[in-house]
Parts: structure tokens; sequence; C-alpha cells
């Protein structure tokens, strides 16, 4: 669930805007209150024209808001797509890990079970050579794993 701070710019009403329409408002006030003989025609026209630019600010402030959303947005989504393809880079390489040292595992019991069954031990001394030769290669796999 997206939260408010998230779809809200964080970007305020711009204090020129505020002015325009305030300064705006106290010229039709002034024109309204005029007595120098103008016509209602002319109060029109200078009440059009300040409702025009009015509108018009308002349009380049909600234009500016869309702009601001628009681009929080593309930020977001950038990041997420960015955390997404580092997991999926991340688990790639674990399980290539993993199946390395499968691999290497698989070799290793397939050579002691090859070595066993070809070797047939009839003393006490092929014994103690047989296990202390599986225990330096048991060894050796160990230095490589520890590198992964």
């Amino acid at each position: 669930m997206m939260k408010l701070s998230e779809l809200w710019p964080t970007t305020v009403i711009p204090k020129n805007f505020l002015k325009h329409y305030k300064r705006s408002s106290k010229i039709e006030n002034n024109n309204k209150n005029n007595s120098n003989g103008n016509d209602a025609e002319s109060d029109d026209l200078v009440q059009t024209n300040s409702t025009n630019s009015r509108i018009s600010m308002n349009l380049s402030t909600v234009l500016m808001f869309i702009g601001n959303l628009e681009n929080g947005y593309q930020a977001r989504k950038k990041l997420a797509l960015r955390e997404i393809m580092r997991a999926i880079i991340q688990k790639a390489i674990e399980e290539y890990k993993w199946s390395i040292f499968g691999i290497n595992v698989c070799f290793t019991n397939m050579n002691v079970l090859n070595s066993l069954s070809l070797q047939k031990i009839e003393s006490a001394d092929e014994v103690y050579e047989l296990l202390s030769h599986e225990v330096s290669h048991l060894q050796e796999l160990y230095i490589k794993c520890a590198k992964i």
C-alpha cells in the first residue's frame, strides 16, 4: 500500500502564485469600487483579464505538480526495478555457487567409490595410506569451497 507522501510531491504552492492571486483580487475590488464613470463593460474586461491570468497560473501550478508526481513515480519505479534485478542476480550467484559445490562433492564421491571398488585392501598400512590420501583430498576441497 502506497503512502500519501509517495503519491503527493513535497513541493509547496509557489509564493508568487499567492501574491498574484491576492493582487488580482485587489485590482478587481478597486475596479468595482471605482466611481470614475467606468461602465460595466470595462469592469467586465478587467475582471476577465485577471480571471484569465489566475486560470493560467492555476494551470501552470497544476502542470508543475503533475511533473513532480511523474518524476517521483519514475524515480521510485527505477529504484524498484534495480532492487528486483539485484535480487535476481544475487539468487543466480548463490545457485551457481551451490551447483559448483554439488558438482565437486559429486565427483569426489565418485572418485572415492571408484578407488574403493578398484582397490582391494589387504593390510592396515594400505588402509592408513588410503585414508591419508582421502584426508588430503578433502582438505583441498575444503580450501576450494572456502573461497566460494
